[in-house]
């Protein structure tokens, strides 16, 4: 098995964070609000800009996976293709993405219209403040997390939703917390049990993780060797930082033996199950309150 040094992990870890960004198109033929916003936003997500609709339209066609733009953010009036024509071409191909528009004017008919026609989730109006902005591109961005868990059949995250993750050689004390977490109604889920073999297993796991609200995983000597622990760690990872806004799933770390702590796992706080497991149990139902 291969064992990575330190220095790659936190060259991975700073890759992947990179990498699970959402995804923002700001298309506005004014150079002076795309640059705005786009310093506005750069920090928190990963933004691409147009200078118009067709740019625009050109630059999603040019791309390798375009269905990883979250939100689409379109001036109304702009020359070539108006922002709600744009946004009805660009529906055929990324149509779960969230549409924003920005207008200088308010006409009932043409929001009616646009409404309808091509789903916008918000108008937003100039002039605008950057908070407001924010909000909305926020409340966007959940907006799309559950499209795409209803696109993939999940449902909703369930706060008393567990997903454990462990090495076999743990079972023992994996087997206890399982039964005292379903004493008090959680649901588990374990890869061991839960998963059936199909097309891809890690996908499966994926939306198992994606499904939870709890990610805990069982840290001891055996499991910082296994490469499957490591696995569903960076998914549970990724999940989080893709789906829920870095919050869900909560990561918690159950610590079996006295080891150093993983890379991956470092400042999340853990629940210690080293001395006493009844403690321990303690620290983790309040980690998961």
């Amino acid at each position: 098995m291969q064992i990575l040094n330190k220095e790659k992990l936190i060259q991975l870890v700073e890759k992947e964070k990179t990498g699970l960004r959402h995804t923002i198109l700001i298309v506005d033929d004014e150079q002076g609000i795309l640059s705005s916003t786009e310093s506005l936003l750069s920090e928190e997500y990963n933004v691409i800009t147009a200078k118009d609709g067709k740019e625009a339209l050109e630059l999603i066609q040019s791309m390798e996976k375009p269905e990883e733009i979250s939100v689409i953010i379109s001036d109304q009036r702009m020359p070539n293709l108006s922002g709600i024509q744009f946004l009805e071409k660009s529906m055929k191909i990324v149509p779960n993405t969230i549409r924003i528009i920005i207008t200088g004017f308010s006409d009932s008919s043409v929001m009616l219209d646009s409404i309808n026609k091509i789903q916008v989730f918000r108008f937003i109006e100039k002039p605008f403040e950057s908070i407001e902005l924010l909000v909305h591109i926020r409340n966007a961005i959940k907006e799309y997390e559950e499209k795409i868990i209803q696109k993939n059949g999940l449902k909703s995250s369930n706060k008393n939703s567990v997903f454990i993750s462990y090495s076999h050689e743990d079972s023992g004390i994996v087997d206890r917390l399982i039964i005292d977490l379903k004493n008090i109604n959680y649901e588990v889920w374990i890869d061991k049990k839960m998963i059936k073999c199909g097309n891809s297993i890690s996908e499966d796991i994926e939306q198992a993780i994606s499904f939870c609200k709890n990610f805990c995983v069982i840290l001891s000597q055996n499991s910082i060797k296994s490469q499957w622990v490591e696995k569903e760690c960076k998914f549970a990872l990724k999940t989080r930082n893709k789906f829920y806004g870095n919050n869900y799933p909560r990561i918690l770390p159950i610590l079996l033996n006295e080891i150093e702590m993983p890379i991956l796992l470092r400042d999340i706080l853990y629940a210690d199950f080293t001395w006493d497991y009844n403690k321990g149990f303690e620290q983790l139902l309040d980690a998961m309150k």
